[in-house]
């Protein structure tokens, strides 16, 4: 009977452990991978020539960043917050537009074009910077620290079954 519930125990703690691995995958590709993937598409636009594959870029982006709120939840700053960051790419993407109808042998273009590269690279620090605070978020750190504490607890569960069922064992033995 002890070597059942002990096999049961292993199997919960191991179903256990699955879903943490599944979990982790989970919120990694839910938040961020798409932060990553946004990243590669400011990195393509600062190697492109035209303003309008820029735009193609851009609007890739824009849905792979949340519309508001600030990931760092310790001490948010304006270079964090998705809002802002969303609202920088509507800027440059309004300047882009305009930048399409401008001759590109003049000034004007290559100065402006220079000016969207230099903001876009902000923009993929900004991004970089995000990445770690949105996958450690508060919510993902208690329910880490509710899932060690839950594995901790099974294991204890075990080492004391195992030395009652030693102790049982030891007792019928010596009768």
């Amino acid at each position: 009977m002890l070597s059942i519930r002990y096999k049961a125990i292993m199997v919960g703690t191991l179903g256990i452990l699955v879903f943490g691995v599944v979990m982790t995958y989970i919120g990694y590709s839910e938040t961020v991978y798409p932060l990553e993937k946004a990243k590669g598409y400011f990195s393509r636009s600062l190697s492109s020539p035209s303003p309008e594959i820029i735009l193609d870029y851009l609007a890739s982006v824009k849905p792979l960043i949340p519309n508001e709120g600030n990931p760092v939840w310790v001490f948010p700053t304006a270079t964090t917050d998705f809002g802002l960051i969303h609202k920088d790419i509507s800027l440059i993407m309004d300047r882009l537009r305009l930048l399409s109808t401008l001759s590109r042998d003049s000034v004007a273009f290559n100065t402006g074009l220079m000016d969207v590269r230099g903001e876009l690279t902000t923009l993929e620090e900004q991004i970089t910077t995000v990445q770690p605070y949105v996958f450690v978020s508060f919510q993902n750190l208690i329910l880490s620290v509710l899932w060690i504490a839950i594995i901790l607890a099974i294991f204890t569960f075990m080492k004391r079954g195992k030395e009652k069922a030693m102790a049982y064992e030891k007792m019928i033995g010596g009768e």
